[in-house]
């Protein structure tokens, strides 16, 4: 089975693409919408569409955009309609009714957040598929509707002493190597100078989930430091 695998982060492209094809999958990647689109129509040119499609939620700085671009393009797919092709949305951060409204909008079979959990979602899904239960959706759609209908809740005091810590222990040229080590493009994050730079990647970090990437890149470069 085909899988497509969309996100501008290559670590999660990575991850995600050694779970996938372990469990069976032929995986391609995307990185944004663009390319999204772009493998979805030459899949299906060739015959041979994708089974599962994963999106990340947010990508680059246009926030869901991006994400929303893709789903809208597959709505109308009649593979997506008759159920030959799965779309699942995975998320470093989302609310109830985020959840609902990318299920009742677009269609989508899951939503998974980028945590521990994602792993046994995802091997669940991927079971389903092989098997070919028409009840997952309905399973699922229940036990997500339970799991997030509250919103999520953010360690603010833990992120802003995190941010503090960036600030006071780099320098604006060593902020500018760690975004390279972490694959975020410095010139991309909204905040001017080296405090704001800093507070946008502690936020954008941890919109993807990858606030623990962080904190242990910080820990290599500064291990005196508790972070």
């Amino acid at each position: 089975m085909k899988a497509l695998i969309v996100d501008d982060n290559s670590h999660w492209r990575k991850l995600l693409g050694a779970e996938l094809t372990y469990l069976g999958f032929e995986c391609s990647f995307a990185k944004n919408d663009t390319e999204a689109i772009d493998a979805v129509r030459k899949s299906k040119q060739l015959g041979n569409p994708f089974k599962l499609i994963t999106i990340d939620r947010e990508m680059d700085a246009t926030g869901d955009l991006a994400g929303r671009r893709v789903l809208s393009f597959l709505k109308d797919d009649l593979e997506l309609q008759r159920g030959e092709t799965v779309c699942v949305v995975i998320s470093g951060t989302a609310s109830g009714s985020d959840v609902r409204d990318y299920f009742k909008q677009y269609g989508v079979r899951d939503f998974f957040t980028k945590d521990g959990k994602v792993w046994d979602g995802i091997k669940q899904l991927a079971k389903q598929l092989k098997v070919g239960s028409a009840s997952y959706a309905a399973q699922r759609n229940e036990q997500v509707h339970t799991e997030q209908t509250q919103e999520v809740s953010t360690p603010t005091e833990e992120l802003v002493k995190l941010h503090r810590k960036l600030t006071r222990h780099f320098d604006d040229e060593e902020l500018h190597t760690l975004c390279f080590q972490l694959d975020v493009d410095y010139d991309d994050l909204r905040g001017t100078g080296k405090a704001g730079k800093a507070r946008e990647l502690v936020a954008y970090l941890e919109r993807k989930g990858l606030v623990p990437e962080l904190v242990k890149k910080c820990s290599e470069l500064r291990p005196r430091v508790r972070w």
